[in-house]
């Protein structure tokens, strides 16, 4: 451990032993070469798993690890939430870096490198991929966005039901929002296909208002981190694991066989839409979403409150250790 204002942290000697005791985060091998020479960790730099990234506070302690590596090659504190990064569209910078691998302090042990971890079993395919989204890795059971059911409305069911247009009448009948239009009992819609419908409605949120010809190529771990994860509506998250599809890539896959979009292996390993075809019937007939009652009250209240920075005044206090000098002049 090393000892920074009183506070104790763990070396990349001690990650490597316990690779899931900080919430981990991953950037591309090129990257480390600026974090060893005392650069922080941009956000722009983050690789977003399929899972989306762990969940963080600000000023959270963090590790950063390599793709295809997780066996942290850096230590961090977060310079905001995750919820702050994915609003940000990943700009900006996202962490503090406290100590790296090959710098001073790594010198002043025994100077091994990095073992080599597998990632997190979400990356391969597993016969047990459901049981395995429930029993995810420690570091990435934060960071997995997750659908929350309690407290779902009726009103946000009604609005779930008139922007999925591909809805029939039978479906929409078992939705829970909408239950008391129909008087026969019916089950309400699994976990599952809820998933299903939130995958395709940010999927088709996110081509038809973030995404741009110029954009193209896109990498896939970028749409889902920067536009997807950002066209969520508010109170919900989406998980991927807990949809059909599981893998982003077999859910763009089925996308791709509805020549919605091309997906091509530009680099190995990393997948990028290369091709959009914006005049797909599902593309024209979304409906954008309107934003939701508690968040229209918040802009009417900011309209009528503008922003106003913060005054900041410097203030100048006597340290105990010379009260006896200001004592005459009353100065505190």
């Amino acid at each position: 451990l090393f000892e920074l204002e009183k506070n104790l942290y763990p070396t990349v000697y001690t990650l490597w032993s316990y690779p899931d005791l900080l919430p981990t985060f991953t950037t591309w091998p090129l990257v480390l070469e600026k974090l060893v020479g005392g650069a922080d960790l941009m956000l722009p730099g983050l690789v977003v798993p399929p899972a989306g990234l762990p969940q963080v506070q600000k000023g959270d302690l963090c590790a950063i690890a390599l793709v295809g590596n997780r066996a942290p090659v850096a230590v961090g504190v977060a310079a905001m939430s995750t919820a702050e990064m994915l609003t940000s569209g990943l700009k900006g910078r996202g962490f503090s870096v406290l100590h790296t691998y090959q710098d001073h302090l790594w010198r002043s042990g025994d100077k091994s490198s990095p073992p080599s971890l597998a990632p997190p079993a979400q990356d391969t395919p597993d016969v047990n991929e459901e049981k395995g989204s429930v029993q995810a890795e420690p570091a990435l059971q934060g960071g997995m966005k997750r659908l929350t059911l309690e407290g779902e409305d009726k009103e946000n069911g009604e609005v779930q039901q008139q922007l999925c247009g591909e809805k029939s009448l039978s479906e929409a009948a078992e939705d829970p929002g909408v239950r008391g239009l129909n008087p026969e009992p019916t089950d309400s819609k699994t976990l599952q296909e809820q998933m299903d419908e939130l995958l395709q409605r940010c999927f088709l949120h996110a081509l038809k208002c973030q995404v741009k010809k110029a954009d193209l190529p896109l990498l896939t771990s970028t749409f889902l981190g920067s536009h997807m994860f950002s066209c969520c509506p508010e109170g919900r998250q989406l998980d991927i694991k807990k949809s059909s599809y599981k893998k982003l890539s077999k859910f763009l896959r089925h996308m791709q066989q509805e020549q919605m979009i091309q997906v091509e292996e530009l680099s190995r390993g990393v997948e990028s839409i290369v091709a959009v075809d914006w005049r797909h019937p599902r593309i024209t007939s979304f409906v954008i979403p309107e934003p939701s009652p508690t968040s229209l009250t918040i802009q009417e209240g900011s309209r009528e409150q503008p922003y106003h920075p913060p005054d900041i005044k410097p203030l100048y206090c006597v340290p105990a250790s010379m009260t006896l000098l200001f004592q005459e002049s009353g100065h505190k």
